[in-house]
């Protein structure tokens, strides 16, 4: 019995000292006082049943049942140490490696495994703080939208994927590539050296034209960088990259690969902010002008509607260009506000031309912001409602661009606007890649020749071809044609010979003021304006 007391406390002092190396790491690992507690309680047990065995050893003949029985517990109670010291190891490892995984996620984009946008920004602080030469250099893919849209979101993504792969083999081990936007990646490069990162962003753009093979399927893409370095007045990680976001804007509108960004740009930037804020200031103190160009009916040459055409006049009385406000105002989710001010525009309007017996159509330029919301339709509601004519003579025009770009589903907003009673034209018809498509399936009811297509129409036999053709082609389908831009009577006779419905353009008329158009109108027409006819397309034949 005395053998087996000894052997027991033997294996007990073998799981207690066993348990002490598992529990020196939780020690380490985590800083309550309670595991160093339990470690000194360890070593404790340990030196008790030291102190028995050796008890034993030196006195064998004491042995009793109430001794075995005595050592079964101590072995009992090492075995437990040593569950518990190693499970809770386990769990703690367990914890740890888990909030690794968070922490690892929250810093990382999960499609490509390159840091995010947060982790971009901690270290784009942290190089600030160190100092040294460096750049953040702002990566947009060029034409990403239209793979994605046109492959599918898989092809898209494993196409991002490739993309950070192939940069990141270029890159140096100082060298950092962060995944921040859907087609936007950022690199912060230890150099301020134009010529070095000139040649880097060559390299970066060449390495992307070389052919991905997603799918089954051959796809190219190319870049446009900016590049913003620490010679600048930059101070903080977001201003970089907002400085980098402006040179890539400016180098894509240039047409260049890539652009560093100076001063100036955040000047132009300045300005956008500075006419975005105006925009709220001008819808309040009503200094926004509804202008009307005439659309002449391409048999008779008599007015059959008019084209709404907003401007913009400053308090020094000066005209700012819808060229240059419209876009920020998209850009700044205010387009809304300013559609609304024009639809309530036209609404008067309207009745005014219908008090001097003007009977004519007006179109009005939705934005594709526009038609992503219900507040349109529910506006274009409420004009019907208040004046059930409105909806009889307004022509709503959307752009190809924005049916083919910016809308999920505009079939089914289309279809919504047109049961009110509106008509819909496609605008700048022939410059998207889809316009067949569009033709068939869109609910539109006339389509808008781009003035593009017009350009020395006479002279250009491929452009007189594609107009001619899209006459054809709109008249098959029950829609009707206006073509804008017309500048000089070459034009003119070449739209007429192809039975053009409606002509638009400086030829005619340049866009008025209300009472100059109506006077224009007045003047131009017979004594009486004929009733409309007809509705399809817009306006009377």
């Amino acid at each position: 019995m005395a053998t087996f007391s000894i052997a027991f406390i033997m294996i007990g002092i073998a799981f207690l000292v066993a348990a002490y190396i598992p529990a020196r790491k939780i020690c380490r690992a985590s800083i309550q006082i309670g595991w160093k507690a339990l470690l000194v309680l360890i070593c404790g047990f340990i030196a008790g049943y030291t102190f028995v065995l050796i008890s034993l050893l030196h006195s064998p003949q004491t042995s009793s049942p109430v001794l075995f029985g005595l050592s079964l517990i101590l072995l009992s109670g090492s075995i437990f140490v040593y569950m518990v010291i190693t499970f809770s190891l386990a769990t703690i490892l367990q914890l740890n490696s888990l909030a690794g995984e968070e922490k690892h996620n929250a810093l990382h984009d999960s499609l490509t495994a390159l840091p995010n946008r947060k982790h971009c920004i901690d270290v784009i602080t942290s190089t600030c703080e160190v100092g040294g030469d460096f750049s953040v250099l702002m990566i947009d893919v060029v034409n990403f939208k239209q793979i994605n849209d046109g492959m599918g979101h898989f092809c898209g993504d494993q196409m991002l994927v490739q993309i950070g792969q192939r940069i990141n083999s270029l890159l140096e081990p100082t060298d950092f590539l962060a995944r921040v936007g859907g087609d936007e990646f950022v690199l912060v490069h230890q150099t301020t050296n134009h010529q070095e990162i000139k040649k880097l962003c060559k390299q970066i753009d060449t390495v992307l034209r070389k052919p991905f093979s997603i799918d089954g399927f051959e796809l190219t893409t190319s870049v446009v960088i900016g590049v913003c370095g620490s010679d600048s007045d930059a101070t903080t990680s977001e201003l970089f990259i907002n400085h980098a976001d402006l040179a890539m804007y400016y180098a894509k509108k240039s047409g260049r690969l890539s652009a560093f960004y100076n001063q100036d740009m955040s000047l132009g930037a300045k300005q956008k902010l500075e006419i975005s804020r105006q925009i709220d200031t001008a819808l309040e103190k009503c200094s926004f002008r509804m202008f009307y160009q005439p659309i002449m009916c391409g048999k008779n040459d008599i007015v059959e509607g008019y084209e709404a055409l907003i401007r913009w006049v400053d308090d020094h009385g000066r005209f700012i260009s819808p060229v240059d406000f419209i876009p920020i105002a998209e850009q700044s989710n205010k387009i809304s506000s300013i559609t609304a001010w024009i639809l309530e525009q036209v609404a008067e309007d309207l009745v005014k031309f219908q008090v001097h017996d003007i009977e004519c159509d007006i179109h009005i330029n939705l934005s594709a912001k526009d038609l992503l919301g219900k507040s349109l339709f529910h506006h274009l509601e409420t004009l019907v409602e208040r004046n059930p004519q409105f909806a009889e003579h307004v022509v709503l025009e959307i752009t190809e661009t924005t049916a083919i770009n910016r809308l999920r589903s505009p079939i089914e907003m289309l279809n919504d606007i047109k049961k009110l009673g509106f008509r819909i034209s496609l605008d700048d018809f022939g410059t998207g890649y889809s316009s067949l498509s569009l033709l068939r399936d869109l609910p539109v009811d006339q389509i808008k020749i781009d003035r593009s297509f017009l350009f020395q129409l006479k002279s250009n036999h491929r452009n007189e071809s594609i107009v001619a053709n899209a006459i054809s082609l709109a008249h098959g389908l029950g829609y009707t044609v206006v073509a804008e831009g017309v500048e000089d009577r070459d034009v003119l006779d070449l739209l007429k010979k192809y039975d053009c419905d409606y002509i638009q353009g400086y030829y005619y008329c340049s866009a008025k003021p209300l009472e100059e158009a109506i006077s224009w109108t007045l003047n131009h027409n017979p004594p009486r304006i004929p009733a409309l006819s007809q509705k399809a397309g817009g306006m009377s034949t």
